[in-house]
């Protein structure tokens, strides 16, 4: 079996957590208090103050490529409610939108080199790939499996709304949580096990972030 080179194996990452956090929309429900309960074609991993993007196509660049028929403009609503299959947010309801394509995704993925941070939106996860160990051989130059690969995931502070202090403390706290639901999935080796946290401004924006080292 041909061995995946260090990219192959971020779109893989990159793919697996994609997954992770988007879903199909089969059906909703108005709950007349300005909640609208979408349920989902299969169980999801969003979580209550988790916001999600409500899309109809997005494409192998994350690039959202048709805005659905509740908002024209990209938006994101706070999940307030879940169960397994079904979450609750905010928005106006309307009984005619069409849910054939209709998606909901909570983290926006993409491969660090290939990301054009200037016109993305929150939260997003940053998969940096850096191979270990490289060998040179009389061919070329040889990647071993072991590929470390730094996952940093960052949320808006402004999603978390009680103070400054009490924003950073549940944005960090918020960012782990779908970090341990990703590395979870991955189920691959973590190379260190102390998670870096700190907050900055990306773009304009105040970000909150926490990261950790894997091996692949």
């Amino acid at each position: 079996m041909a061995r995946l080179t260090a990219l192959e194996k971020q779109q893989l990452l990159v793919g697996s957590a994609n997954g992770l956090f988007t879903r199909s929309i089969s059906g909703q429900s108005n709950n007349s208090d300005g909640t609208v309960t979408f349920t989902t074609s299969t169980d999801h991993n969003f979580v209550v103050g988790d916001y999600v993007i409500l899309y109809d196509t997005m494409d192998d660049d994350n690039e959202i490529t048709v805005f659905n028929t509740y908002s024209s403009v990209l938006q994101e609503f706070e999940v307030t409610a879940v169960t397994d299959d079904t979450f609750t947010i905010t928005i106006s309801y309307k009984a005619s939108a069409s849910l054939t394509d209709l998606k909901a995704r909570s983290v926006l993925t993409f491969n660090n080199e290939q990301m054009k941070i200037g016109n993305k939106d929150y939260p997003v996860i940053m998969i940096e790939g850096r191979n270990t160990n490289r060998l040179l051989n009389n061919a070329n130059q040889f990647i071993p499996s072991e590929t470390e690969f730094v996952l940093t995931v960052m949320d808006k502070i402004s999603h978390h709304t009680k103070g400054r202090n009490t924003q950073v403390e549940e944005c960090r706290k918020f960012c782990e949580v779908k970090l341990n639901l990703i590395l979870t999935e991955f189920k691959k080796k973590i190379i260190s096990d102390k998670m870096r946290r700190g907050e900055f401004d990306w773009i304009d924006v105040p970000i909150s972030f926490t990261d950790v080292r894997i091996e692949y």
